[in-house]
């Protein structure tokens, strides 16, 4: 993530968590091909043209519920991967090193979330086809499998969003206690040293982050 976006998050003790419809990745917006339809060589046997397109409008409508939830992304990768570093956090990055044990207790027993009405879905992406729209929410296509990303979405009831009044309500500031959600932090190794290290020392000083590390490109 963003330097700024952490620091953000530090300051107010809340996560924010845009809603998936929003997204930068134009398909994060759409359903996946392969959960719409059911592609095979030409001369097998296929789903006549009323069932396919029945199918297709049955998971445009499921999927359109799932996109307008605040989602979370996180990957189980411990290891660095560059492309992820440029694609995620560009300029002034930085990474959360947390578990899924410690996102969910950071949230949920944080008192104020509690006392919102709010389903947490979770679970790993799937990167295979998929033959059930229930689980068009975790799949991607296979071109983003190095990800391994884990996603949360927040289904938060009496949300006019899940039915498709978004408005200018791109996302929530979900309460978070930051001392369960990090284990360390890890700088960017596209920021020159000499600026990584004064990140490091106002990160220790002004918000006590004890485990900071920086990494280089080789």
């Amino acid at each position: 993530m963003e330097l700024e976006y952490f620091i953000r998050m530090l300051k107010t003790c809340t996560i924010y968590v845009k809603r998936k419809r929003f997204y930068e990745d134009p398909f994060e917006k759409i359903p996946p091909m392969d959960a719409a339809y059911r592609f095979s060589p030409c001369g097998e046997n296929t789903l006549p043209q009323p069932e396919r397109e029945e199918r297709r409008k049955s998971i445009d409508v499921e999927y359109a519920k799932w996109a307008a939830m605040p989602t979370s992304c996180w990957t189980l990768d411990k290891k660095d991967n560059y492309m992820m570093w440029k694609a995620y956090a560009p300029h002034l990055g930085i990474r959360i090193n947390s578990s899924v044990n410690g996102f969910m207790s950071s949230i949920v027993g944080n008192a104020k979330f509690s006392r919102n009405k709010c389903t947490l879905h979770y679970g790993k992406m799937n990167y295979n086809n998929l033959d059930k729209k229930d689980h068009a929410a975790f799949w991607k296509d296979q071109a983003y499998r190095d990800e391994r990303e884990y996603r949360f979405y927040f289904e938060i009831e009496g949300d006019s969003c899940n039915i498709g009044d978004c408005g200018g309500n791109k996302g929530i500031s979900i309460p978070i206690n930051k001392d369960d959600l990090i284990e360390s932090v890890t700088i960017s190794p596209y920021i020159n040293i000499i600026t990584a290290r004064e990140i490091e020392t106002f990160l220790k000083c002004r918000y006590g982050i004890k485990q900071i590390t920086s990494i280089k490109l080789r």
